[in-house]
């Protein structure tokens, strides 16, 4: 039912997002307790808040107006042959599968600004000169760079290929990110020279992450891993095959869409098996919402698609709401 209705063209399922949302995260509001952030970056660290309860509402509201950002613009650029609101509902899904992560996050931060800069790459296509876009995503990407430091920077050559894939080659506007780069660090290094006295940014070089978020792995999170893979290879199919008789705008904007995943799953691999952050999942929040949204949308044999996202949902849910007695439950 859930399904059927975010794959309808009614906007008005968006206002049972936080209804959905609130059922994921209520153990957490629950809960006065905050997992902390060590090694964070200087920036996110003036958005920490102490207060439990302020840091979960906070957060609880950015990645529910990610996700509908992020939906309204798929949308707006009509990437479907209509409406649907699978984007935002697969967003506040994977971002809600932790529930030690219901919290201001890096990650949670950052995919914010992801969206941002996606929607201003979306906009290159139609457009005579795309400097102004290619220098606000790129903007944007360093913003949430300075909050997850230093894996998402990997993210920064996405509108490099957007416009190798899009745009005929323009020297401004390949300097663009270059310029953005100069003038966000300038600024970045101003304002700690100023407060601090001391060029403080160089400190970013020295952290390595923010602090290991470490999953006492069950025998569900192994099962959702692998619907996750299934998803992605039927997902990746059905895009694909779809792309094949779509027109040179669709290929296009699909083809950003995976430079965009392919650079997430190398930041993915960095975090997790460099960095050793379980959290790594959530940075694939944007793309594979989208992706999964593509199978979801044109799948012709229905049941296995409500098979797979009911399995997976419930999978959330129990490992939210049932996460001791999972723990404990081993074979």
């Amino acid at each position: 039912m859930i399904l059927n209705l975010y794959k309808s063209k009614s906007a008005m399922v968006l206002f049972g997002l936080p209804a959905i949302m609130l059922g994921l995260w209520l153990p957490s509001f629950m809960s006065d307790s905050l997992m902390q952030i060590e090694n964070a970056t200087p920036l996110f660290d003036l958005i920490n808040f102490q207060n439990p309860l302020i840091n979960k509402i906070i957060a609880f509201a950015i990645v529910l107006f990610t996700g509908i950002l992020l939906n309204v613009q798929i949308n707006k650029n009509e990437i479907f042959e209509r409406n649907t609101y699978t984007p935002a509902l697969f967003y506040v899904l994977i971002m809600s599968c932790f529930s030690d992560l219901h919290q201001i996050h890096p990650i949670v931060v950052c995919n914010f600004f992801w969206v941002l800069a996606y929607r201003r790459l979306l906009n290159i296509y139609n457009q005579v000169q795309c400097k102004s876009e290619i220098f606000d995503a790129s903007i944007f990407i360093l913003l949430g760079t300075f909050f997850s430091y230093p894996a998402s920077g990997i993210l920064l050559l996405l509108p490099w290929l957007t416009l190798i894939i899009i745009r005929p080659f323009d020297f401004k506007e390949y300097m663009m990110p270059i310029f953005a780069m100069l003038i966000l660090l300038l600024y970045w290094a101003s304002y700690f020279y100023i407060s601090e006295g001391s060029f403080e940014i160089l400190k970013l070089s020295k952290k390595s992450s923010y602090s290991n978020f470490n999953v006492h792995f069950n025998w569900t999170h192994y099962i959702a891993y692998g619907l996750i893979i299934v998803l992605m290879y039927l997902s990746g199919f059905k895009l694909i095959q779809k792309s094949k008789a779509s027109s040179v705008r669709f290929r296009k904007t699909t083809s950003v869409l995976l430079s965009f995943l392919t650079l997430v799953v190398f930041i993915m691999f960095m975090e997790k098996y460099v960095l050793n952050n379980d959290s790594f999942i959530l940075y694939g929040a944007v793309p594979f919402s989208l992706l999964w949204s593509f199978f979801f949308f044109y799948n012709e044999i229905k049941w296995i698609g409500s098979i797979v996202f009911y399995l997976l949902l419930v999978l959330v849910i129990a490992n939210i709401y049932f996460k001791p007695f999972l723990e404990s439950v081993s074979f």
